[in-house]
């Protein structure tokens, strides 16, 4: 849908779409994962060669792990690469939209679970917390949750103090959630190097 009052269009996943007209392509690069064996789907995760990402006029790396990677990019000879992190602010009750600060994990017990495309990162950025992670639950990026799914859920966080799950998440299992089943969402803040000379440059 377009809205011609809209100064501004933001798509995701838009990289590929080679017949759209755009003035920023901004790549993000998960640091965990990088360009896995190489390969292309179905063989591998790339849905691109590594050499499409000349075409980027940005990219964004998770992590301060990246130099393999960066190392790898600039034979593109791309000019803006630089980090990102996932900073945890909170917590937030999913029945009652209570929210709880970070800290409140530290050293406390929980079952985590998510339906996204990397959920090592989430697990990583849970533990980076100080939680102590006693069971995960890991599901398809995309899954559509069911009832089943949340009593299993419930049954394995016997002797946990939370369950976590990621904001994306939060948004699919709210309207079927059991009244007597408490779920948290992390909640977080994405932190660029930079970050205002970044925006300097696409806006």
């Amino acid at each position: 849908m377009v809205f011609s009052s809209s100064p501004l269009f933001i798509l995701d996943d838009g990289f590929q779409h080679w017949k759209l007209y755009r003035d920023r392509d901004i790549v993000l690069i998960d640091s965990i994962r990088g360009f896995g064996n190489g390969h292309l789907l179905p063989r591998g995760i790339l849905r691109e060669p590594a050499s499409s990402l000349k075409r980027a006029t940005h990219i964004l790396i998770s992590g301060d792990d990246g130099k393999e990677i960066v190392d790898k990019i600039a034979l593109s000879n791309i000019n803006s690469i630089r980090s990102f992190r996932y900073v945890p602010t909170g917590i937030v009750n999913l029945t009652n939209n209570t929210k709880f600060p970070i800290d409140c994990l530290k050293n406390k017990k929980v079952l985590a679970f998510s339906g996204i495309a990397n959920p090592v990162s989430f697990f990583i950025t849970l533990k980076n917390t100080g939680a102590i992670i006693k069971n995960t639950f890991v599901f398809k990026d995309h899954h559509r949750y069911t009832i089943k799914n949340l009593d299993n859920i419930k049954r394995d966080s016997c002797g946990t103090a939370y369950i976590i799950t990621t904001e994306k998440d939060s948004v699919k299992i709210k309207d079927i959630l059991p009244s007597d089943m408490d779920v948290y969402a992390m909640t977080i803040d994405i932190v660029i190097d930079n970050e205002q000379e970044f925006l300097t440059q696409i806006c």
